[in-house]
């Protein structure tokens, strides 16, 4: 062969290598395009965003999924670590340009940091970045860091609600009156107790734990106990059930016990829930016996309206006959002076007794409910001097002037035969309860368009401070006994009731050797 011919085999020789170089090289860049068209492909369905970081350039490359993954259009703000400080949440700001910093001192591990972006509707999301060093110049300083951005923000919300909800529970669990614990099922040992555990019960925290309920004997009925764990291994769970405890200084508490399963670090447990309700069953002990001594004073009150009724009843036709005979006696002229003084006595005393069983008949009606009155519009003025009227003898004989203020034609809502009563009785007491030579005045103010006064003053003796007290107290005669003045002491309670049966009120103002004034209010018709 031919030097010719040989140069030339060599060259095709070498032709042919070179080709078979190239089209291995081919092979070698489509299997690694590949592989990268996978890992792109891989990234996307992670949800990750690729991105580098050029860190002495401060210069940032994003890929378009870091973008989309905030809302952004691609291009929205350039690629520099200023744009990234910008879009960080203001609270987390701070410590996320801290991580990087610390990291960048430091680069030996993987970077990781959480913090919360801006997206493009103005919201926050929350972002796990991750990244590696890549590059470093001859002196070992970072040049270019490559890493990842993932939205972590369903998950981070996920795990701060329930941070939240742990804290809430620890929160109604350290502050609930109610004592609170866990024990463990397997051996019954306490977990876990809350500070009203120890309030209610009188152990410490430190006295409990490790412990278990029959080791510090805190069942006054084992068979409680028995009757607890039967229900919630049949029911899972246990729902108020009434039970007495033993605390540490042997003082019984009832309360209401409720379980529900627990599971902490894997083993199963029993979280409890004991509400002591002593205090209630003492106030509902109280309200029983309230109840009953109601029901009997009820029923002493009906028999003693019934007692009164009857007895009402028997003395006044014996007393009637006496009244009846003396005024027949009255007309026989023939009677001398001192009989007829007698006889005078006699029907003054039959009269008296005669009120006094009446009021107290009335009382009885009103404090049983019996007693009813007919309100309707009365004229006032006729009223008022059909009542002076009836007690003009009395001040005459007790040399006591009467005085009348302004009448005026006007209407109130009451049962004239109950007012005109409680009208007599507050003008008789003003009349007794008087000096010889005094005066008792009866007016009527107008405090407004829908109310009226009717008062009765006088200028007698008058009451102290302490008298006043007393004052609608029944048969309390305020002393009065001592000084012979006739009286029952139940005039004045049986007229507020009658004032108040009509709507109205009746109030007393006085002072000692000052006087008094009655107020009767009512309501204009």
């Amino acid at each position: 062969m031919s030097i010719p011919a040989i140069a030339l085999a060599l060259l095709l020789a070498a032709l042919l290598l070179c080709l078979g170089l190239l089209l291995s090289q081919q092979r070698h860049l489509r299997a690694q395009q590949q592989r990268l068209l996978g890992l792109e492909t891989a990234l996307e369905a992670s949800g990750a965003a690729p991105w580098e970081w050029f860190v002495a350039e401060r210069r940032i490359v994003l890929s378009d999924a870091y973008y989309r993954q905030l809302g952004y259009a691609v291009g929205d703000f350039p690629p520099e670590d200023f744009a990234w400080r910008q879009l960080l949440h203001p609270d987390d700001k701070s410590r996320a340009i801290d991580n990087v910093k610390r990291y960048l001192k430091a680069p030996e591990t993987a970077y990781f940091n959480e913090y919360r972006m801006r997206t493009t509707d103005g919201r926050w999301r929350w972002i796990l970045a991750r990244g590696r060093v890549v590059k470093r110049d001859a002196e070992g300083q970072v040049l270019l860091l490559v890493g990842t951005h993932l939205d972590i923000d369903a998950m981070k919300r996920q795990q701060m609600a329930y941070v939240e909800s742990q804290e809430r529970f620890q929160k109604i669990y350290e502050t609930t009156p109610d004592s609170m614990g866990i024990t463990r099922i397997s051996d019954g040992l306490y977990l876990d107790v809350n500070a009203s555990f120890s309030r209610i019960g009188g152990y410490s925290r430190e006295e409990v734990l490790g412990r278990t309920s029959l080791q510090l004997g805190v069942w006054v009925d084992p068979q409680q106990r028995e009757q607890l764990i039967e229900t919630f291994r049949s029911e899972g769970k246990v729902d108020s059930m009434e039970m007495a405890i033993r605390r540490k200084d042997g003082v019984v508490v009832h309360g209401l016990m409720s379980i529900r399963p627990l599971s902490v670090n894997g083993e199963d447990c029993m979280l409890f829930i004991y509400r002591d309700i002593s205090e209630w069953r003492r106030l509902h002990a109280e309200a029983e016996r309230a109840r009953a001594e109601g029901v009997a004073a009820a029923a002493a009150s009906r028999a003693k309206s019934e007692f009164l009724s009857r007895m009402s009843h028997e003395l006044r036709t014996p007393l009637n006959a006496v009244l009846g005979f003396g005024q027949v006696l009255q007309s026989n002229a023939s009677l001398d002076q001192r009989a007829r003084q007698q006889l005078d006595g006699i029907l003054g005393a039959g009269w008296h007794l005669l009120q006094l069983i009446n009021d107290v008949l009335d009382l009885s009606r009103i404090e049983g409910g019996h007693l009813h009155v007919a309100v309707q519009p009365t004229e006032l003025a006729p009223l008022l001097r059909e009542a002076l009227d009836m007690v003009g003898a009395q001040a005459a004989a007790a040399g006591i002037s009467l005085a009348v203020e302004g009448l005026p034609a006007l209407r109130v809502k009451a049962d004239a035969l109950r007012l005109r009563q409680a009208l007599l009785n507050l003008l008789s007491n003003a009349i007794k309860y008087n000096r010889r030579g005094g005066h008792v005045w009866l007016r009527v103010n107008q405090p407004s368009e829908r109310e009226l006064d009717v008062l009765v003053a006088d200028d007698g003796l008058g009451m102290s401070p302490t008298q006043l007290q007393h004052l609608f107290e029944p048969f309390n005669r305020l002393g009065r006994e001592r000084e012979a003045i006739d009286g029952t002491g139940i005039g004045l309670v049986l007229s507020r009731h009658l004032i108040e049966a009509m709507g109205g009120s009746l109030t007393l103002s006085s002072a000692a050797e000052q006087g008094t004034e009655a107020r009767i209010r009512l309501k204009r018709a």
